[in-house]
């Protein structure tokens, strides 16, 4: 464990502490010079028309961690492009579009959606693609606790019932809801599995194991552009074009265009820049470090910046105030838990978080305050009107001293009304050095307010662990939040009953009022399907989060996406990044 707090001279503590208060002030330009300009960016995106490419060449990409499994029920993206689902999302607008369904029609109570089946589909084996594929892979895959992981299975769960899937004939599936279900059609994106390939490893149990980073790959069978040709671990995973693809050109000619895709496995993000600028792979998620070693100006390569990321990184306090049943006491210090529940303590802490610092030093300018849980890249979604946390140390002390939280005794450390010293641990995983870094920052940060804060690192499986399971030995953690178009799919963290609900897990009730809200909103924004209503309803989420601060937001990074300039037909976009048309890419050396 890693002591952020270094001890020194109590005189010196006392004096450095009341400077640091007077002379900081609440500056209200905390927000970087970066400007978003998502209308112009959308525009573009919408009028870019693809050039009909030729057929042949590698697109080499990185990959920061060996796969894990090969199963798409359990990691989505494991095998990227080799299967699809019955719908897609536009790379440009975000909005649902016919993919292995060539249409559907939707009753007049919204709860029944027909799906009609694109008859030119076949699988990678020459099979033809069938409604009975898509009833296979929800009803006996989707909703399997054996394969499928819970969060997953909630997403397909609605009121705690399952959609039923009825097969009308070959080229025809019936979904209906028990309810109206507004992210229904996006969530459509869902993976279609072949039923005469896989069925046969469900009967004992041999699923999972079946579609292992050890599988050969010839016993995948997809649908999508490319399919999986080797998996060398701790060098690469290559893709390489499905000849039976269904999806063609403007004029004809049947895409992809790239004969293949080549994953190269790297160590992290500084081997990728350097394997970037070396020419050695096409395509660079960079950070606010990265920008600072690249170029704009290079011909080999171009950068595009698209605007603020839809991950965040934020700070969780342990507010769980079950008991643990095996010794009936609470699972955290009750001490801790009062200060953790106290929105004013939580406050207090958003304000000494000096963000323009982090974004400075450790982003290089390249990144954005963070107030909302959602991203301004989202468009409509987004709330640009919810409490803001500038950095003042002022404003912070006097909010803790509003509920009793004071340096009584002198040494330069804040007690607590019962005269118990503030002092807790902040964890963050290894092996995410930017992370640390913010940590480190604010550790600081929280010193200069009066309080003792222990950096602790440790392995991101050990702190799912404490999170998520009893006893849950943890105060606070800082973790990165990846982001969704779809407010929807925040529910697994912000709903109470959510799967990653980590700040008070497993809740049958909310305990504090604005989760109840919080709770309602989820709910009532999947309900309906008036956009504006949705829009209405995922706003207020993000002023009711903003204001109580279970999650502390701290910054988001520039999204700045880098393409080597011999890769053609490259749209850059809000939504979909450089890689959304994938099948339209084409080399030209």
């Amino acid at each position: 464990m890693q002591n952020c707090i270094r001890v020194i001279l109590l005189v010196t503590l006392v004096l450095i502490r009341c400077e640091v208060l007077k002379k900081r002030k609440s500056p209200e330009d905390e927000g970087v010079p970066l400007t978003f300009r998502y209308d112009s960016l959308m525009q573009r995106a919408k009028a870019f028309t693809p050039s009909i490419g030729k057929n042949g060449g590698t697109l080499t990409l990185p990959l920061y961690t060996e796969p894990a499994t090969f199963n798409p029920m359990v990691a989505p993206d494991a095998v990227p492009y080799l299967y699809e689902g019955l719908v897609r999302i536009n790379g440009v607008t975000g909005e649902p579009r016919p993919c292995l369904a060539e249409d559907w029609e939707v009753s007049d109570n919204n709860c029944s959606w027909k799906f009609f089946i694109r008859k030119n589909v076949l699988w990678s084996d020459s099979v033809p693609f069938s409604a009975y594929d898509v009833a296979f892979t929800f009803n006996a895959l989707v909703y399997s606790e054996k394969i499928t992981p819970k969060v997953r299975r909630d997403m397909f769960t609605i009121n705690g019932k399952r959609i039923e899937v009825t097969v009308l004939d070959s080229f025809t599936v019936l979904f209906k809801l028990p309810k109206v279900f507004a992210p229904f059609l996006k969530y459509m994106t869902q993976v279609i599995l072949p039923k005469h390939a896989y069925e046969k490893w469900l009967k004992n149990d041999a699923f999972s194991d079946s579609l292992s980073v050890k599988t050969s790959p010839d016993r995948m069978v997809g649908t999508g552009p490319f399919l999986l040709a080797s998996y060398v671990p701790y060098s690469n995973l290559t893709f390489i074009r499905n000849p039976r693809y269904w999806r063609r050109d403007a004029v004809g000619n049947r895409l992809p265009y790239l004969d293949s895709i080549t994953y190269i496995i790297v160590a992290d993000l500084d081997e990728a820049l350097e394997s970037f600028k070396a020419g050695e792979i096409d395509y660079l998620a960079a950070d606010g470090n990265d920008f600072a070693e690249l170029d704009e100006k290079d011909s080999a390569y171009t950068l595009f910046h698209l605007g603020p990321a839809l991950g965040s990184n934020g700070i969780v306090f342990n507010m769980n105030s079950s008991i643990d049943s095996s010794s009936g006491k609470l699972y955290i210090d009750a001490r801790k838990l009062a200060w953790f529940r106290n929105k004013n303590f939580r406050k207090a802490i958003a304000h000494a978080i000096n963000r323009k610092r982090i974004i400075d030093v450790y982003m290089k300018g390249r990144g954005y305050t963070q107030w909302s849980p959602l991203s301004p890249a989202v468009g409509d979604f987004y709330n640009p009107e919810v409490a803001t946390y500038p950095y003042n140390l002022q404003k912070a002390d006097t909010l803790l001293r509003e509920e009793g939280f004071v340096d009584r005794n002198g040494d330069g450390f804040l007690e607590d009304p019962d005269n118990t010293t503030v002092e807790f641990n902040l964890t963050v995983n290894t092996g995410n050095t930017f992370r640390k870094n913010i940590a480190e920052i604010i550790c600081m940060d929280l010193e200069r307010l009066g309080m003792k804060v222990h950096l602790n690192i440790l392995d991101a499986n050990i702190i799912q662990k404490n999170l998520c399971h009893p006893p849950y030995h943890w105060d606070a953690v800082m973790l990165g939040f990846s982001g969704g178009f779809e407010p929807d799919l925040a529910r697994a963290v912000w709903h109470s009953s959510g799967e990653r609900h980590i700040w008070e897990p497993g809740l049958s009730k909310p305990t504090m009022q604005w989760q109840e809200r919080i709770n309602y909103l989820f709910e009532a924004g999947a309900a309906i399907l008036d956009k504006e209503g949705r829009q209405a309803i995922y706003r207020e989420w993000q002023s009711v989060a903003s204001d109580a601060l279970p999650m502390i937001f701290t910054v988001r990074s520039e999204r700045i996406l880098c393409m080597s300039k011999r890769v053609k037909n490259v749209n850059p976009s809000v939504h979909g990044g450089l890689l959304h048309n994938i099948e339209e890419l084409y080399i030209r050396d």
